[in-house]
């Protein structure tokens, strides 16, 4: 198990900024996959796509946050 943790505020500087969560989320995510032309295989969960994704105790953007699992290629890592 991995601990994040934050003494000063729980959340990513953008979403801190005024970014809403979703945006966030995907600002680490689906875009970056879109930009670099590989949203076919990474950035979102869905059948077909490389299942490389982690399990965690908050919202993804909570710097606040424990890491319980991560998988790649959909097999438990760790």
């Amino acid at each position: 198990m991995f601990k994040i943790n934050c003494e000063k505020g729980c959340q990513t500087p953008a979403h801190k900024a005024g970014l809403p969560e979703l945006e966030a989320i995907k600002a680490i995510t689906i875009n970056p996959a879109k930009i670099l032309h590989l949203e076919n295989r990474v950035g979102s969960i869905k059948p077909g796509k490389d299942a490389d994704f982690i399990i965690c105790t908050k919202s993804l953007i909570d710097l606040n946050n424990t890491i319980k699992n991560v998988y790649i290629n959909g097999t438990k890592a760790v």
